[in-house]
């Protein structure tokens, strides 16, 4: 059974795949083959409630892309709202005939019944404006088929409005016969040229109708051109009054075609649209609608021109067109399968065949006609009824053409005004397709690619010109190959990988998908060598001229074999395994590694280990055996990727195409040209990425091979691949790692310096471990040859082949031989201590200066003398083996000895016998600094001297300073020292006793401290009743004198706090003497009250009284009161030596009073 045989009407009658506003000869072939889609029906219903209501809302929007049926639906309205008669047929009837639902056809009939003139036209066709700027263009559109519609002249609108004046005043028809009269022509034709080659006609036959001269006739159509000027509102009210001159309830609609693309980006012309529409809905009051249709949706082109307007509103037009109609590719598959796929209705034999396919292939439609993961999806048939209706077409086929259709026109590719992508509707473009096969067996497949000859014929040239080339010299395999790929090219989410451009060109179920897919990928090889096509990782893409001579270009770029290994290599080294060194899981340590590429050294210095990764590209690759033998003369791991066959072109590619792109980007580049680069560059960062992507699967089945074998048990993850086998070079390369039985980390040799010898050695009874005892044989081998191996050396030898040890192991180790007293560490020529080795040890600028020295023997009986005399002179034993150890033990007690006798000898303020410290302190000072080792070499030179000084001086003193005597001898000082003047004053014997007691140089011998604490307690009782005695008498005294005070006059009229001010002086005092603790400050305290303290309350007396006077308005008392002690005696001699010599005194202590009565001061005595 042939495929043309299945259909239920001949698949190659004539059909009007596109259908155009103009065309009037098919309109009866339309209407009885126009499909009503549920699509269609499901719009209808809003649009004709709208209509049907005489809505203010007189606008619809018909939107859908190329072949969506918008243009055939809006020819169907015009004809249907005015329900012609076609062949005697009432065009509303017949449409609604293929309406199911019962409301919907009712309410399309009301529609038809309505009286109205549809008005059909394509704008651009009828548009003569020559620019679109024309801020009125769209108007002189509506106006020119206004016009035409009443049969005045469209071409020229001042022309039309003189015929529309006759027909107003009813001359019209008699004009036109005088016309045809005089002119021997209709008036219909000679018009076109009544304003110039037939003036004279035309001012004779309107001279006889109208009247008037010749003259004036000749003139009235320049009046009429130079007056005419319509604006909005005056077409708006033209088509009113034409409404007004017919029938009742009559509309007049507009029905306009490809409005969007004529619009396009021109704000002016939206603008002049809505003012038409919301004209016409003022002024006709619901009856005159205009339709319009446009390949985007309302939403889209306000919104877009929003973007690049934002100064203007486009709100409105949406509210002029809030009717909206939008067909998407749902309603295009149904009309093709109802009106050019649809079976044979009476025949079981197709109907059975078709189910015997469906059933036995549906389980392969996945196999067959789905898209790669990667790629965009596509639904594939749900059941058996959506497979018959669609056969022999894959469901895959209708949105991938319509998106095909809209990227090739918004790239350009169609000729035409506008470009538009409706000059080949998608039912014509099938028909084409299912005539070419319509001689095929039953099973057969429409491949995709036989699309492309339904729109051959509106290609621009430069856009085919590829492809006729290749019909001339390829074979057909890869021109229909290549036409595919032209038809997806533009399509967003559709990766022209192999596979997928496979199953574009399935044509029957019965094909062999391994084989198909090997011709396929054969075509694509040759279509790509040839530079029709060009591939960015598996995804390949057709050329257009343009960018096949950018290809050839970049083809034709002259880069260094070098570039693309480096591109590699940053590839495998930067972006998978992201590491300089790797980290050795027995050690936790980090190591560095050359990164080779098939042999070759990129970027940083060359290591002791390395990588070597082989790639396809390698001279010997393949040749195992030459490849193990070339890197067993290194360490190395040897990383075999398995074959790629394309990594070298597309290496080749990036490099090229990145040259290219760098070199050709500037600013005299055109436009066309810089697109052309962006996408090279997008692909290109597309090509790297799939470069990566194959090499990290390369990686991942790569071979390891370390020391000619290959490392078994590695992961899948390539970064983690590579890491596992880097062990296993480690571990070759060196073997004495194993050496370490210990992770050591920086902290290591400061935690060893800072242990004891006993507690950092108890687990391993003095034994060495492996690697302290290699590098103690490696000093002892490097000072047997005379040279002398430093912290730098030892580091530099340990960290190569093969040791690899790292440089906190062999720090410790030394640390360790260092601590065991095995070697000493010299630093210009002085030997190191143990607080000494710790920065020589940690700072790095030290290692080259810092020598390793074995450490020099000493015999044991050396070694025990240091340890007796230790315990004689520390009274502690050393519990050290090792001389080092014993010798730093000792050290350490010597200074820790150094310290105690300091702090002792500090305190020779209060302990002066303290002072002879300072003569042994200096013997022990002076060896404090010398190494251990010459104690053990040179102990008799101080043995008995400090023996000598620790019996007669330290010992002794540091018995009596560790002890209760100190404190007992404290005691006697401070007393002493503060009672010193009472002492001398009081018991001044006993005072020079203690006093001698305090100079001694050993006042712990014999019971001098007993004698003097007896003494001192003796003498404490003395002080303290003298000084109580001294204290009352001193109370005594003030109190008196300071009871005077309260005798004087005025005192009595005195405020409290008068008198507290008063008495604040001498209470003062009084608690000084209670509290002094000398006799000398008692007298004194007493002594300055009597002369001082006193005088100075009598001041305060007499400076209150007179406050109070001069407040009171009383002069100030004449009388003042003055102490006796403040009168000066003219006595005139310090002594008073005789009889005379006393009456001289007594009279000059006469006269002294004498002269202070006169002044009328009192005396207080």
């Amino acid at each position: 059974m042939k495929i043309k045989e299945l259909f239920a009407k001949p698949i190659d009658r004539p059909i009007e795949g596109v259908i155009k506003a103009d065309d009037e000869a098919h309109l009866a072939n339309e209407l009885q083959e126009y499909i009503i889609t549920r699509e269609v029906e499901k719009h209808l219903t809003p649009f004709l409630d709208a209509y049907n209501q005489s809505s203010s809302n007189t606008g619809a929007w018909i939107s859908g892309f190329f072949g969506s049926g918008k243009s055939h639906l809006l020819k169907m309205l015009s004809i249907v709202l005015e329900d012609r008669q076609i062949d005697g047929l009432s065009s509303g009837q017949v449409f609604a005939d293929k309406i199911d639902d019962a409301l919907l056809r009712a309410e399309l009939l009301k529609a038809s019944k309505i009286p109205s003139k549809s008005i059909l036209f394509n704008i651009d066709q009828k548009s003569d404006v020559i620019s679109k700027q024309e801020f009125d263009a769209i108007l002189s559109v509506f106006l020119k088929v206004f016009n035409e519609m009443q049969g005045f002249y469209p071409k020229q609108p001042y022309i039309a409005e003189f015929e529309r004046v006759l027909t107003k005043k009813g001359k019209y028809e008699a004009f036109k016969a005088a016309f045809e009269e005089s002119a021997g022509e209709p008036w219909e034709s000679g018009r076109e040229t009544a304003h110039s080659l037939d003036a004279e006609p035309f001012a004779d036959a309107y001279s006889k109708v109208i009247g008037g001269s010749k003259e004036e006739g000749l003139r009235v159509l320049d009046r009429y051109f130079d007056s005419h000027k319509v604006s909005i509102e005056d077409f708006a009210k033209m088509v009113k009054e034409y409404i007004d001159a017919q029938e009742p309830g009559f509309r007049l609609n507009f029905f306009v075609d490809e409005v969007g693309q004529y619009i396009a980006d021109n704000s002016k012309l939206m603008v002049n649209l809505q003012t038409i529409a919301e004209s016409l809905a003022t002024k006709c009051k619901g009856q005159a609608w205009i339709l319009v249709t446009s390949q985007a949706d309302m939403s889209t082109v306000v919104g877009e021109m929003a973007k690049m307007h934002t100064s203007s509103d486009f709100s409105k037009i949406q509210d002029r067109f809030k009717l909206r109609l939008p067909l998407t590719s749902q309603n295009v598959s149904e009309v093709i399968q109802k009106r050019l796929l649809a079976k044979k209705p009476d025949d079981s034999a197709i109907s059975d065949s078709l189910k015997e396919l469906y059933e036995r292939e549906k389980a392969n439609f996945r196999t067959l006609f789905e898209f790669s993961s990667d790629s965009k999806t596509y639904k594939t048939f749900t059941d058996e009824q959506a497979f018959a209706a669609s056969y022999p077409f894959v469901h895959y086929q209708y949105d991938l053409f319509q998106e095909a259709i809209n990227g090739l026109s918004t790239h350009n590719a169609f000729t035409g005004k506008h470009a538009s992508v409706g000059e080949r509707s998608m039912l014509g473009v099938f028909q084409e397709v299912i005539k070419k096969i319509a001689d095929a067996e039953f099973g057969q497949l429409a491949t995709f690619d036989l699309t492309y000859e339904g729109i051959r014929s509106v290609l621009k040239p430069q856009h085919q010109q590829s492809i006729l080339i290749a019909e001339r010299n390829l074979p057909d395999l890869a021109v229909r190959v290549l036409k595919a790929l032209f038809l997806v090219k533009y399509v967003k989410g559709f990766k022209g990988t192999a596979r997928n451009v496979s199953i574009l060109m399935v044509d029957s179920f019965d094909v062999d998908l391994t084989q198909h897919q090997k011709t396929v990928q054969e075509a694509l090889n040759r279509l790509e060598q040839e530079v029709y096509i060009q591939r960015t990782g598996d995804v390949y893409e057709f050329l257009t001229d343009d960018e096949k001579d950018v290809e050839n270009e970049i083809k034709a770029m002259e880069v260094d074999d070098s570039a693309f290994l480096s591109l590699a290599a940053d590839i495998l080294y930067d972006e998978i395994l992201k590491e300089t060194k790797i980290r050795h899981e027995d050690n936790q340590q980090d190591y560095t590694f050359t990164r080779k590429l098939d042999g070759v050294m990129f970027k940083g210095r060359e290591q002791e280990l390395a990588i070597n990764i082989i790639t396809p590209m390698n001279e010997f690759y393949g040749d195992e055996a030459t490849l193990i033998s070339h890197a067993m003369s290194h360490p190395e791991l040897l990383l075999l990727l398995p074959e790629d066959k394309r990594l070298l072109s597309d290496l080749n590619t990036f490099v090229k195409t990145d040259k290219y792109i760098r070199q050709n980007r500037n600013s005299s580049t055109a436009d066309s040209r810089l697109r052309i680069l962006a996408e090279k560059g997008q692909q290109n960062i597309n090509r790297k990425t799939d470069i990566k992507q194959r090499l990290e699967k390369m990686l991942s089945e790569a071979k390891a091979i370390v020391n000619g074998s290959q490392v078994p048990g590695l992961g899948a993850e390539p970064r983690g691949r590579v890491i596992t086998a880097f062990q296993q070079l480690v571990r070759y390369a060196y073997p004495n790692l194993k050496m370490l039985k210990t992770v050591f980390k920086e902290e290591s040799v400061r935690n060893i310096l800072s242990e004891q010898g006993d507690d950092l050695f108890r687990h391993d009874e003095g034994t060495l471990s492996e690697g302290e005892s290699e590098i103690l044989t490696h000093i002892r081998r490097k000072q047997g040859a005379g040279e002398r191996p430093t912290v730098s050396s030892l580091l530099t030898h340990f960290s190569v082949r093969p040791y690899g040890w790292y440089q906190a192991a062999v720090l410790a180790n030394v640390a360790k031989l260092f601590m065991r007293g095995k070697v000493e560490l010299r630093s210009d020529s002085n030997i190191l201590e143990k607080s000494e080795a710790l920065s020589h040890l940690t700072n790095n600028r030290q290692f080259s200066n810092t020598i390793v020295f074995l450490q020099e023997e000493f015999d044991s009986a050396s070694i025990q003398k240091l340890k007796r005399f230790h315990q004689e002179f520390f009274d502690e034993s050393n519990t050290a083996t090792e001389a080092k150890e014993v010798g730093h033990r000792f050290l350490e007690a010597l200074h820790v000895e150094i310290t105690k006798l300091e702090q002792i000898s500090q305190r020779t303020q209060n302990f002066p016998f303290v002072a002879q410290l300072e003569k042994p302190l200096g013997l022990l000072k002076e060896w404090a600094d010398k190494s251990y080792t010459v104690f053990l070499k040179d102990l008799d030179q101080i043995e008995d001297d400090w023996l000598d000084a620790k019996e007669d001086v330290i010992d002794p003193i540091k018995k009596f300073m560790g002890g209760q005597q100190k404190d007992v001898y404290l005691e006697i000082e401070t007393f002493y020292r503060e009672h010193r003047e009472n002492l001398t004053d009081i018991v001044p014997d006993e005072a020079a006793h203690l006093q001698d007691f305090l100079k001694s140089d050993k006042p712990y011998r014999g019971t001098a401290l007993q004698e003097a604490k007896a003494l001192k307690e003796t003498m404490t009782k003395q002080v303290e009743a003298s000084l109580k005695e001294e204290r009352t008498a001193a109370v005594s005294k003030v109190r008196s004198l300071a009871a005077n005070i309260e005798t004087l006059d005025g005192f009595s009229e005195l405020d409290e706090a008068e008198k507290a001010r008063l008495s604040r002086v001498s209470d003062t005092v009084l608690e000084e003497i209670q509290s002094a603790n000398l006799l000398a400050v008692v007298r004194d305290k007493l002594s300055r009250y009597s002369i001082d303290g006193y005088q100075r309350q009598i001041g305060i007396l007499n400076e209150i009284n007179a406050e109070k006077a001069k407040s009171g308005g009383v002069e100030e008392p004449t009388s003042r009161y003055i102490p006796s002690s403040a009168l000066t005696i003219d006595y005139g001699k310090g002594a008073i030596e005789t009889e005379e010599d006393l009456d001289a005194y007594l009279n000059a202590i006469r006269q002294a009073y004498l002269a202070e009565l006169k002044e009328k001061r009192k005396i207080t005595l």
